[in-house]
């Protein structure tokens, strides 16, 4: 609908409001093909069966809610309610299904081209009332075990025959009770959320202009935390094929501190390198005696 409504008229040179609408001018009618038998009584509507029935022609069933573009016109009426006919073609054969309304018993009837499914029902259904017999009755009365099943049973009933719409305003009625408590609520929550939001978007702004940054922060999540917490700043990671080729140069037996000083090509750490040499040295230095 919204593309159509955008969708400008034309407006003929020759028009002017002076002569009406459109269609009026061209001399359409606004339902378009729908109107073409209006002469005749005749309206094409979208129908939707109201129940399952079997088609007469090809004998296919067809479901309830199936829709069909139905002609409606009026056939009757039953002391002041008009009698509507619906005549639509089935969309497995040529054949026509015409189905009317019955104001006497409020529902609808096939008068031509289909049968109705029999659909079994019990007084569960239908709404029936079941009386109870004169002698139920008395064993009702006698027995309290069986009159407090009964009552147990009939709340039961009662709840689950209980529609939506009735369960959505006793749920209203609660809630509205005293408008003055619920509205004090609803305002201390929103202050209390309002606070927060006006809090995280103080930091988000502060965090932005700390780091130049012309975004807009979004508030912390549980999973950005714990992505921050597996992030970790340093040397890149060894891989396993490193680790393997480390582990292949590694001797299968470590030798002993006295073998490794035994091997040649071995150094002293570089402390005792440095110690050697100041012995050397002072080795070498003359003996001053002490006369000048």
């Amino acid at each position: 609908m919204a593309d159509r409504k955008n969708v400008n008229k034309y407006y003929p040179p020759d028009w002017d409001p002076s002569k009406g609408s459109l269609n009026a001018f061209v001399g359409q009618h606004p339902l378009r093909d729908r109107a073409k038998k209006l002469d005749q009584g005749i309206l094409t509507v979208r129908f939707e069966l109201p129940y399952n029935v079997w088609c007469g022609g090809c004998g296919k069933h067809i479901g309830r809610g199936v829709r069909y573009n139905a002609e409606k016109r009026r056939v009757g009426e039953y002391l002041t309610t008009p009698i509507w006919a619906f005549r639509m073609k089935c969309h497995l054969c040529p054949n026509f299904i015409e189905i009317r309304t019955d104001p006497k018993d409020a529902e609808y009837v096939v008068h031509e081209g289909a049968r109705r499914q029999a659909e079994p029902r019990n007084a569960d259904d239908t709404e029936v009332i079941d009386f109870m017999s004169p002698e139920d009755r008395v064993k009702l009365d006698s027995d309290p075990f069986q009159r407090l099943e009964r009552k147990t049973e009939n709340k039961r009933k009662a709840k689950e025959s209980e529609t939506e719409l009735t369960r959505l305003q006793r749920l209203s009625e609660v809630q509205t009770r005293n408008d003055y408590d619920v509205n004090r609520r609803l305002r201390k929550k929103f202050r209390a959320e309002k606070a927060v939001l006006t809090e995280v978007k103080r930091e988000s702004q502060a965090l932005a202009k700390k780091h130049s940054l012309a975004l807009t922060m979004l508030p912390n999540t549980a999973g950005d935390l714990a992505m921050a917490r597996s992030l970790a700043f340093g040397a890149a990671a060894e891989s396993p094929a490193d680790r393997r080729q480390r582990a292949l140069q590694r001797p299968l037996f470590q030798p002993t501190p006295s073998q490794r000083s035994s091997q040649p090509g071995h150094r002293q750490p570089a402390r005792s390198e440095a110690a050697q040499r100041l012995r050397a040295a002072v080795a070498r230095r003359p003996l001053r005696s002490g006369k000048n």
